[in-house]
């Protein structure tokens, strides 16, 4: 398992590595979510803290996460056990 910071798949060249490494499970989450995740942290380097500013990150990472991925994981609403045990099934 390799976990990146969400601003490294954007890089071509690493986009080529993670798929020549292994399998690629993208986990994704809702604007919402990721809104009600940053408003207690302010400092998120990549992460605008408007809604709109939000909206246009993730539009333009999960572009490129889908096109990389082997299989995308929804994470909302969902224990970790869930997620784990539905990233499991794609190995």
């Amino acid at each position: 398992v390799i976990v990146t910071g969400s601003g490294m798949p954007m890089l071509e060249k690493s986009q080529r590595r993670l798929r020549k490494l292994g399998y690629v499970i993208c986990l994704s989450v809702s604007d919402e979510n990721v809104m009600e995740a940053i408003k207690h942290e302010p400092n998120r380097a990549l992460m605008p803290a408007d809604e709109k500013g939000v909206q246009n990150v993730l539009t333009e990472y999960m572009f490129v996460y889908r096109m990389i991925a082997h299989r995308v994981v929804s994470t909302d609403d969902r224990s970790i056990d869930e997620i784990v045990n539905e990233a499991r099934q794609c190995l």
